[in-house]
């Protein structure tokens, strides 16, 4: 676990600033498995753990019964347009990436963000033994376009078009400096352009 906390803890015990300190935590994600947890148990000299729910028997007395009731909402037919021509920019990218054997052959709409960067840290520890490394670079390239159409398809999902539009806008202004492939490749495909030029009739601020 490579964190800043770490190096606090390094500071105030093995370079024994002090023995007498005390650290309080909070994280929601300490690990995917038992083993990565206990390696930041293990890290953050952590000795003692208290894990309190809703059900915990010093906390039930005092939460209020409730009722929770899930509804999802469907995205309606503007939505659900937009993000049918949006996966055709993200289903040639990952296509390429299907035939250079880096990525899991199942359909693009069950692929996500999280699960193309694990295919990616795959291809970098172990890359398959007929791709050339002439083409390694054009395979990372085409990871991080996947990873930026899927971050685009999530906020189109949760948040709507109009965060969607803010972002596409973000990454074909070159707003982060190491997209520039991403942005060459987008606005070098007409759909995409005429797709964001769509989105930007409604939502672009007028001056």
């Amino acid at each position: 676990m490579n964190a800043a906390l770490l190096q606090v803890i390094y500071v105030c015990f093995c370079v024994q600033v002090t023995t007498q300190f005390r650290v309080v935590a909070l994280s929601a994600t300490p690990g995917s498995d038992i083993k990565s947890v206990q390696q930041v148990l293990t890290n953050l000299l952590i000795s003692h753990i208290e894990l309190r729910t809703d059900d915990s028997p010093d906390i039930r007395p005092y939460t209020h019964e409730r009722r929770v009731e899930k509804i999802v909402v469907p995205l309606g037919d503007e939505l659900a347009s937009a993000r049918d021509s949006y996966f055709h920019f993200i289903d040639a990218v990952v296509s390429r990436l299907k035939r250079a054997s880096v990525i899991y052959n199942r359909d693009t709409k069950s692929l996500s963000k999280f699960l193309v960067l694990k295919a990616r840290d795959a291809f970098r520890q172990n890359p398959p033994p007929n791709l050339s490394r002439a083409h390694y670079g054009s395979v990372e390239g085409d990871f991080a376009l996947a990873m930026s159409l899927y971050h685009g398809y999530e906020l189109l999902q949760r948040h709507g078009l109009r965060s969607l539009y803010n972002f596409l806008e973000g990454l074909v202004a070159g707003d982060n400096k190491g997209c520039g492939r991403t942005r060459s490749e987008l606005l070098r495909n007409v759909d995409f352009v005429t797709f964001l030029d769509t989105l930007r009739a409604t939502y672009k601020p007028v001056k």
